[in-house]
């Protein structure tokens, strides 16, 4: 059995292929072809996701394409309004019983070990939970923390299939997002954000005992927005509370952190990706703690990752 060594200073880890699993926060266009009748974007965005930024700098433009319907054996699997709950339609459990050709008793698809494989949801199930009138406090903070355990459970099932680099990314405060912060949901969606969270860092530290082999990455969102909230200047920004979408400055959402009540604009998807792409290229989390050097780092890096995913894109095209 061999173990996951880190890398030694300067050099840049690369990946074959990149695969995505998670909800509208990754999607590019599944939940458009699964429900035509609905007339739902490609993505829920002003313009690329952090999908798009992260294949690009990763070199593999090709895989931010939705993968869902033709299960294709790499690209983004994400659909929009997804959940983590196995039981749910579209879940993140589903979509990776669809990548690995699952017939109802086996997986007819493994994972490759040089690929990167990433998970990205949650909120939808936090969301729901929140509005649910049926669930007391405890079951609603319960179910925060379950929604992060059937992550880590999907991550184990991806590696059992070969995979070797997982990316987790944790949420960020669901509780200040336009269409919540001045809701009376607001102060508890700040505490189911943290409960998940928690759980999901409890659950990434038992996967690195029990798969040596395997990296586990974890994308702190939940600093990388605080820093972005607190000191929007520093990335660009100049709202933090609003919806462009709704404030009419769609398309170009200039100087906006949020796109619509919930999901982040095309700018902050690239900020998002610049995090992503050092994490697992270069061992680099500037989102770890929200401090000054972190914010300074992003910064710089978004520039190169950019200029990068546009060249590699070039190359490709």
């Amino acid at each position: 059995m061999s173990i996951a060594l880190p890398l030694t200073a300067g050099a840049q880890r690369t990946f074959n292929s990149l695969t995505m699993f998670g909800d509208s926060f990754s999607d590019v266009g599944n939940a458009r072809a699964l429900f035509p009748a609905f007339g739902l974007p490609f993505r829920f965005s002003n313009g690329p996701v952090w999908s798009d930024h992260l294949a690009g700098a990763l070199g593999h433009p090709g895989d931010a394409t939705p993968s869902f319907v033709a299960a294709a054996p790499t690209g983004v699997y994400a659909i929009g309004g997804a959940t983590t709950n196995p039981a749910a339609p579209g879940s993140t459990a589903q979509q990776i019983a669809k990548w690995c050709l699952f017939d109802g008793a086996y997986c007819n698809r493994g994972a490759s070990s040089d690929g990167l494989y990433t998970l990205l949801a949650g909120g939808n199930d936090l969301r729901a939970a929140a509005g649910n009138p049926m669930l007391n406090a405890a079951q609603r903070q319960a179910a925060a923390a379950t929604a992060a355990t059937n992550l880590v459970q999907q991550a184990g099932g991806l590696v059992g299939l070969g995979a070797r680099s997982v990316l987790f990314a944790y949420l960020p405060d669901l509780g200040l997002t336009p269409d919540r912060r001045l809701t009376a949901q607001s102060a508890e969606l700040s505490d189911m954000t943290r409960t998940f969270n928690l759980a999901l860092q409890t659950g990434i530290s038992q996967l690195r005992l029990g798969a040596p082999m395997a990296r586990f990455f974890d994308l702190r969102l939940d600093n990388l927005f605080a820093n972005l909230l607190l000191q929007p200047s520093t990335f660009g920004f100049t709202n933090t509370t609003d919806s462009c979408l709704a404030a009419g400055q769609f398309p170009a959402c200039t100087g906006y952190v949020f796109f619509d009540g919930l999901h982040p604009s095309s700018a902050s998807h690239a900020l998002i990706a610049d995090a992503a792409y050092q994490l697992v290229a270069f061992d680099r989390n500037v989102s770890l703690v929200p401090e000054p050097a972190s914010v300074a780092l992003l910064g710089a890096g978004l520039v190169g990752v950019l200029a990068l995913g546009m060249t590699r894109r070039n190359r490709t095209n």
